[in-house]
């Protein structure tokens, strides 16, 4: 009985041992896990092919609870700011959608009219100005202000014959012209002959105004054809010597001279701007035009 009694003790000692042990451990793994630091949030970025086809580890987004229809009795949100408007484009603007806007134009798209170069004079009662850069002015032997000189040119005949004794009661356009070296240079020529008797010559002659040609180092044969496209008077300076006395180069050109003879405005080209300042100064000299 002794001997059972003692081996019955050291059983229950070796298994209090062992429920101790079991216990120990248990206690060791759960206090490293309560240290251990928790998992970093997964950054997925859609740019990349890779993260896009790969599966997400995150959980999924909760869906969003339903908006709450307001009532009569919930605070209205408040409005936006609204974008200021836009002023409304003029029959004659041409509204234009945005580049890559499938917007349409709230009016339709239209082509500019070209409108007569004496609708479009702007102030005609002001003499426009002659600007001119430094060498341009060195260019010119006379301007605004300076006596138009007389000297010797030949008419359709071949006679001698001056600018006083052809010039206007009130104005005298002059118009200066070179050879024309292309068919393209002499259309421009023809072109700028026959703008002047359109618009010049023939509303203005009841005014006291008159037109006159010169035609500078141009063969006497053309100038003799050129003579059926205008109906005033051109000149010829075959050596260019009268010309030499207005100006050292840059043809075509054009003055405008007064009753008593003097420069009151010139250009030194014939343009549409050349055209419509001519009006205006023509208008500021002779009075209304025509």
């Amino acid at each position: 009985m002794l001997r059972w009694s003692r081996a019955n003790d050291l059983v229950k000692a070796i298994v209090f041992v062992a429920i101790g042990a079991v216990c120990f451990v248990g206690c060791q793994r759960q206090e490293a896990t309560a240290k251990k630091p928790p998992a970093k949030p997964v950054v997925v970025d859609l740019d990349s092919p890779a993260d896009a086809a790969a599966p997400s580890s995150a959980e999924p987004a909760k869906p969003a609870l339903p908006l709450k229809s307001p009532s009569a009795t919930d605070e209205r949100p408040a409005a936006s700011p609204e974008a200021p408007s836009l002023p409304e484009p003029s029959p004659s603007t041409t509204v234009r959608a945005a580049p890559g806007s499938s917007q349409t134009p709230s009016r339709p798209i239209e082509a500019p009219t070209a409108a007569p170069i004496s609708s479009r004079i702007g102030n005609a009662a002001v003499m426009p100005k002659v600007v001119l850069t430094a060498p341009m002015k060195a260019d010119c032997v006379i301007g605004v202000g300076d006596r138009m000189p007389d000297g010797p040119l030949s008419d359709a005949s071949g006679k001698s014959v001056s600018i006083e004794s052809l010039r206007g009661k009130n104005a005298t356009v002059v118009f200066f012209f070179g050879p024309a070296k292309t068919n393209e240079g002499r259309a421009i020529v023809v072109s700028a002959l026959e703008d002047l008797a359109a618009e010049v010559a023939s509303p203005w002659s009841g005014k006291g105004v008159a037109v006159v040609a010169v035609g500078v180092g141009v063969p006497s044969e053309e100038v003799q054809a050129l003579r059926s496209k205008a109906k005033y008077a051109i000149l010829d300076d075959p050596a260019g010597a009268y010309f030499a006395l207005v100006a050292k180069s840059q043809l075509p050109r054009v003055y405008l001279v007064d009753g008593t003879g003097h420069v009151v405005w010139f250009d030194i080209e014939f343009s549409r701007t050349t055209r419509r300042d001519l009006l205006r100064a023509l208008t500021a000299l002779a009075g209304n035009s025509p």
